[in-house]
């Protein structure tokens, strides 16, 4: 089973008959789809006109390797139906069958997290390409479209663990700190945590501080938030086997995060021999988006461009990799709203970061 292909298709998005919202919101339903795709599906599913022989791969493939969702004894008049793993557009979905004999002959059904049809090329008469994929846990053996791949750098917050950091609370704190210091407000309006410490970063000698003092008195600030966020981190499921499902490939974490909330929290977690490298918040001079920490990390890792992909939660991880030149990976849930992430088409969206190793080696499919 591990060893079965990927398989391609092509589709057309279209219209349904307006069944599956309630349908995704039966408890039974909406519990084993959970547990079968590892996601909370979003009620309602993505329809696909496929031609005949695509039908009948789907029909076999879903018989011999889908996950089964069977009614409970009390939910009479309902049919069994079978779950397939699927990438759309590189966000992690499923693919679901009833087996019912008056069901569709020519259109599939998707269910994803989240509403597919909020991405901006997913709209009723386009054309897609889903790639089916193997169960979740086939082993890496560099084959596939990434077989070129040598670089995954990660980031930690919201991506390695869940995303607890205060952002306001740091931004407020900080504009504080500057008004006192005399920076023109309007200087600073608009800015984000990562924004403003680079705009510090750049802009605090021609204010009037020496060397990098001001970039320091925010790097107090950010520390004591690097803290309040680690007492409640909580890494992501099965993080320690996740990474050593990837060690045919070099890893470096590249986190905004400051060097001693990380190496607390690498030491807690059993991950100081996870990475090649480790950068911080300390250890660069801009914080993402700029892509300085997923360039140096590449020049470490003696990667180019196209054997580099970027895992990140935010638009900040996007922009980083967009500017780097190399292609990132989205996992859904952290610092940015998946909505806003998908309108900026990342390579991939994941529900959950378990679903990176196969991801990478079946089917990923670039978004243009």
């Amino acid at each position: 089973m591990d060893d079965a292909p990927v398989i391609k298709f092509m589709g057309v998005v279209a219209g349904g008959r307006g069944e599956a919202k309630g349908f995704m919101e039966i408890g039974w339903v909406r519990e084993q789809c959970r547990n079968a795709a590892g996601f909370d599906p979003y009620p309602g599913t993505l329809n696909l006109k496929v031609d005949g022989p695509a039908f009948e791969l789907i029909r076999r493939t879903a018989l011999n390797r889908g996950k089964r969702i069977v009614p409970p004894p009390e939910a009479a008049g309902f049919c069994e139906a079978r779950l397939l793993p699927v990438l759309v557009h590189g966000i992690g979905a499923a693919l679901i069958y009833p087996m019912v004999s008056n069901y569709y002959g020519d259109t599939v059904e998707i269910i994803a997290p989240l509403l597919l049809k909020g991405h901006p090329d997913i709209k009723d008469g386009a054309a897609i390409v889903l790639s089916l994929l193997p169960p979740e846990g086939a082993p890496l053996s560099g084959a596939g479209e990434y077989a070129s791949l040598k670089l995954i750098t990660l980031d930690w917050e919201g991506t390695l663990v869940d995303f607890q950091w205060d952002l306001a609370g740091a931004v407020a704190e900080t504009i504080s700190l500057l008004e006192a210091k005399k920076v023109p407000r309007e200087t600073l309006a608009g800015q984000n945590y990562a924004t403003l410490y680079n705009l510090v970063t750049e802009k605090g000698a021609q204010w009037g501080f020496p060397g990098e003092s001001l970039t320091a008195a925010v790097d107090q600030i950010y520390d004591r938030y690097d803290l309040d966020a680690a007492s409640r981190w909580t890494p992501a499921e099965g993080l320690l086997q996740i990474l050593a499902g990837l060690k045919c490939f070099k890893l470096a974490l590249v986190s905004n995060v400051g060097r001693t909330g990380i190496d607390r929290m690498l030491e807690r977690f059993g991950l100081r021999e996870s990475f090649g490298i480790t950068l911080t918040r300390n250890d660069v001079r801009f914080l993402k988006p700029s892509p300085e920490g997923i360039l140096r990390a590449a020049a470490w890792a003696g990667a180019a461009k196209n054997e580099t992909i970027h895992i990140g939660d935010s638009l900040a991880d996007l922009f980083a990799a967009r500017s780097a030149g190399v292609k990132c990976g989205i996992v859904l849930g952290g610092e940015t709203a998946a909505e806003a992430l998908l309108c900026e088409k990342p390579d991939l969206v994941l529900e959950k970061l378990s679903r990176l190793p196969i991801a990478l080696r079946y089917g990923l499919q670039p978004n243009p």
